[in-house]
């Protein structure tokens, strides 16, 4: 019954048991469920249920975005893309955008961090389980904010291109 025999060990229900296999697949299951397995030796963050983030772009959400986006786009830097939540760009690289009827913004990791410790956003995923860091989804739906932080995401990204 030995590794190197050829033969495999059952389980109790009678399933195969292959040595370090089985505890590999529970973790990973457990962690695509949003949950932390005790036995796993990961810190990393755990992935949202599909019914946690799968909030359809609202109607009042584009109606917000659309006049930001408008005034925006007077720059000739600054154009509407195609993909990834259809976001704002500065000379091809997005700076803003709606993400399941939320407001994302690009922004400095300290200023993120800042967002996010005043409860007024967080960072954002986009649904894949990594966290992005420069990246942040804002909680409240106040145009003001957004175009502030719009310009702001817009300053940050044109610098760095």
């Amino acid at each position: 019954m030995g590794r190197g025999d050829g033969k495999r060990g059952r389980h109790a229900a009678g399933r195969v048991a292959l040595p370090g296999v089985a505890a590999h697949h529970r973790r990973r299951r457990a962690r695509a469920a949003g949950v932390r397995h005790p036995d796993d030796p990961t810190d990393m963050p755990t992935r949202k249920r599909a019914t946690e983030r799968a909030v359809p772009a609202s109607d009042d959400a584009e109606a917000l975005f659309a006049p930001i986006a408008a005034r925006l786009e007077r720059d000739p830097d600054v154009s509407r893309g195609k993909g990834f939540g259809r976001g704002l760009r500065v000379k091809g690289k997005v700076f803003a955008m709606l993400a399941n009827g939320r407001f994302v913004a690009k922004l400095p990791r300290e200023r993120v961090d800042a967002i996010v410790a005043a409860g007024e956003g967080e960072r954002f995923d986009p649904g894949h389980g990594r966290i992005m860091k420069e990246w942040v989804a804002l909680h409240a739906r106040d145009a003001r904010a957004w175009e502030r932080l719009a310009r702001e995401a817009r300053d940050h990204v044109a610098g760095g291109a």
